[in-house]
């Protein structure tokens, strides 16, 4: 009988010392990928383009589109193109110190322009998972 304690006392701290590290926090400890933060990105209006006029981001990103106060003309940006599903957007029309900002929680392609000067100023955002 006391043999038999022994054998299970010695088997339960041989498993104990087997997770322990993963109690302790050790690095060989099996952890849950932690989630990053969404991050906010942000664009310049200059006169006539953006800046920078392409920008690949990840879901739940956002865009924060900045006016400075030498910009010249009125802008806005418009959302012309998006994955199926997501609801076309506009910001007003402005000229100085002003910003819009916008969050993407779906993958795909955005294409966005000025429709003050569509032809000049336009600019694609890709969303990745």
């Amino acid at each position: 009988m006391k043999r038999t304690i022994l054998i299970l006392t010695a088997a339960v701290a041989v498993c104990f010392a087997a997770v322990a590290p993963a109690i302790a926090g050790h690095p060989t400890a099996v952890t849950a990928k932690k989630k990053k933060k969404p991050k906010t990105y942000n664009v310049a209006i200059h006169d006539n383009f953006y800046a920078p006029a392409s920008k690949t981001i990840k879901v739940n990103d956002s865009v924060n589109w900045k006016w400075p106060s030498d910009v010249g003309d009125t802008h806005d940006v418009k959302l012309v193109k998006a994955p199926k599903g997501v609801k076309k957007w506009k910001s007003n029309g402005y000229t100085v110190l002003a910003s819009y900002k916008k969050k993407f929680t779906k993958a795909g392609t955005y294409n966005i322009i000025c429709t003050f000067h569509p032809e000049s100023m336009s600019m694609v955002i890709k969303v990745k998972k």
